[in-house]
């Protein structure tokens, strides 16, 4: 028997905040993979493959940042919805 999603009618913004730390937690691993891999096995492709992974885990802890820091400024209040 087939049951219908738990979560189907809960709020969406807890699906995208799943979303968002499981995207985070697949970048942290892989940086750390990686670290590890460049470091036992001193490949130079390791290490650019690393630096790659650590500037695009910067980069989405940075995009995270300004997302949270835009949601508590409370930019797009809905003013745009009155007109």
């Amino acid at each position: 028997m087939d049951r219908p999603p738990e979560n189907s009618a809960a709020d969406p913004r807890v699906a995208v905040k799943r979303r968002r730390s499981n995207v985070l937690f697949l970048l942290v691993i892989t940086t750390a993979c990686t670290l590890f891999l460049a470091g036992t096995t001193s490949s130079t492709v390791l290490l650019y493959v690393f630096a790659l992974s650590f500037l695009a885990l910067c980069g989405y802890v940075y995009l995270l940042a300004q997302l949270r820091q835009r949601d508590a400024a409370g930019w797009n209040d809905g003013w745009l919805d009155n007109y």
